[in-house]
């Protein structure tokens, strides 16, 4: 079951703080299309379950 914060737009700032990086290299993922992006009137977000997906996704592939 999803929960509401899941559902939510974050801003640049809020993906930096949940994945441990600088916003130089979220600008950087962003530009190569490896995080999804949504434009909000001129503004880019990003939604919180994409990005969770995403890296789950990868640190499974890590580990295995």
């Amino acid at each position: 079951m999803d929960t509401i914060n899941e559902k939510r737009f974050i801003t640049i700032r809020e993906v930096c703080e949940l994945l441990g990086v600088k916003p130089s290299t979220v600008y950087q993922w962003t530009l190569a299309g490896k995080l999804p992006v949504h434009k909000v009137g001129r503004l880019n977000r990003y939604k919180m379950d994409e990005i969770l997906d995403l890296f789950k996704v990868n640190n499974h592939a890590k580990r295995a």
